[in-house]
C-alpha cells in the first residue's frame, strides 16, 4: 500500500445465500468453490455495512466513486464499528484522477489510511476472541 492506495480483486453481484454454488457462473464462483471443496460453510463473523455513493465526474467522465461506509463488524458479542470513506476508480478513471481527488479531500478532512480490509479486521477480531 502506498499513500493509502491499494489494489485488490473485487467481485460484486446480488445473491440470496452465501454459498458459492448459488452465485452466477464466473471467476468468483470458480475460485470460491475451489477453495471450499466439500467443506461446509460456517459463519464466523458478520460485516453489516450501509453505503452511500457519490460519483465523481471530471470533464464529463465518471472517474471515481466516493463510498461512505457506516456499519459494524460482529464476532459473537464483540463489535467493531466501521466508518470509512473509500475512493474507487471507475473504468474511465486514472491514477492521476485518484491522486487529485485525494488531495482535494485532504484540504477539507483528515484522511487516515486503513491498510486492512473489512474482512481482515473481522478476522483479527475473531482471533482476539479465541
Amino acid at each position: 500500500m502506498e499513500d493509502g492506495v491499494h489494489q485488490r480483486a473485487e467481485w460484486e453481484f446480488p445473491s440470496e445465500t452465501p454459498h458459492p454454488a448459488t452465485w452466477p457462473v464466473g471467476e468468483a464462483r470458480a475460485i470460491a468453490l475451489g477453495l471450499l471443496a466439500d467443506a461446509a460453510l460456517v459463519a464466523l463473523l458478520t460485516i453489516d455495512t450501509q453505503r452511500r455513493v457519490v460519483y465523481v465526474k471530471q470533464g464529463g467522465r465518471a472517474v471515481a466513486e466516493l463510498a461512505l461506509d457506516h456499519g459494524v463488524i460482529v464476532v459473537g458479542a464483540r463489535r467493531e464499528p466501521i466508518i470509512e470513506l473509500e475512493i474507487e476508480l471507475r473504468q474511465a478513471g486514472t491514477r492521476a484522477d485518484l491522486d487529485a481527488l485525494a488531495v482535494a479531500l485532504r484540504e477539507h478532512i483528515a484522511i487516515v489510511p486503513e491498510p486492512r480490509s473489512k474482512l481482515a479486521r473481522g478476522l483479527a477480531l475473531l482471533a482476539a476472541t479465541v
